[in-house]
């Protein structure tokens, strides 16, 4: 699982290791008619599905622009990649795969991340929060995991989430540990400023764009009218739309009026 070729990946384990899909709406909304703007399935050893997660979330997450006064280095890392990198590995490391009926999936929702994964907590969730060695349910990807630097060391990983989470200032993280089912879910929900999109000034800092405002870059491959233009992004209010997504857009000369 960790480093086989996928061959040998299909043999064992005969149903993907991760789901990733970017979803152009909120959670509780009415399914979409685009069901989702890009998803992708991976079906490789656990490393190289890492490795492919992260450069897709790279491409898509925003990406806040700074330059360190003392060492003069750009800084353009997602403020929130982090905990978005210890709930993914916790996916990939804790899920049950000797269970070939569901998958891991990670949804990315206008105002909220999803991760669910096959495969329930050992012991109490009131335990989550301890510091100390916990039972697991694959110790050996565990620990290489851990050796590679990849995650938080044992009982720190869920307690850096919920305080990274809220310190960003995002709402508080939920989780749900559904032993009928044997899953667990974790949701990360979006502050009010990543979900309307808004762009702060700063000083010496430069906002990426917005999430609404790369979902129009991904999908302009053609001209598109204003109304197509909100529906992929899931805005329904046309004068917020042209404000805070197309103007943008259109002073730095990043899309151009046809």
């Amino acid at each position: 699982l960790l480093f086989g070729a996928p061959a040998a990946i299909h043999q064992m384990l005969p149903r993907p290791t991760l789901d990733a899909q970017w979803i152009p709406s909120s959670l509780g909304d009415p399914l979409p008619e685009v069901r989702w703007l890009d998803r992708v399935v991976f079906e490789d050893n656990l490393i190289v599905t890492w490795r492919g997660l992260v450069s897709r979330y790279m491409q898509k997450a925003e990406k806040p622009f700074s330059i360190d006064p003392h060492t003069l280095l750009r800084n353009d890392a997602p403020p929130e990649y982090r905990v978005f990198r210890e709930a993914s590995i916790n996916l990939l490391i804790h899920q049950d795969y000797a269970s070939h009926g569901f998958k891991a999936v990670i949804k990315f929702y206008r105002d909220v991340i999803q991760f669910w994964n096959p495969g329930d907590v050992f012991g109490s969730t009131d335990h989550l929060l301890e510091p100390g060695e916990k039972e697991v349910r694959n110790p050996h990807i565990v620990a290489a995991f851990r050796r590679l630097g990849l995650c938080e060391q044992a009982g720190t990983g869920i307690r850096m989430v919920l305080n990274q989470w809220r310190a960003l200032g995002h709402p508080e993280p939920v989780y749900e540990n559904d032993r009928s089912r044997k899953a667990f879910e974790m949701r990360l929900p979006l502050g009010q400023d990543e979900i309307t999109g808004e762009v702060q000034a700063q000083v010496g800092t430069k906002s990426g764009p917005s999430r609404d405002q790369v979902r129009i870059l991904h999908n302009l491959l053609e001209d598109q009218g204003i109304t197509d233009l909100m529906a992929i992004s899931g805005r329904k209010n046309r004068t917020k739309f042209r404000d805070q997504v197309l103007n943008p857009l259109l002073e730095e000369e990043l899309i151009e009026m046809t």
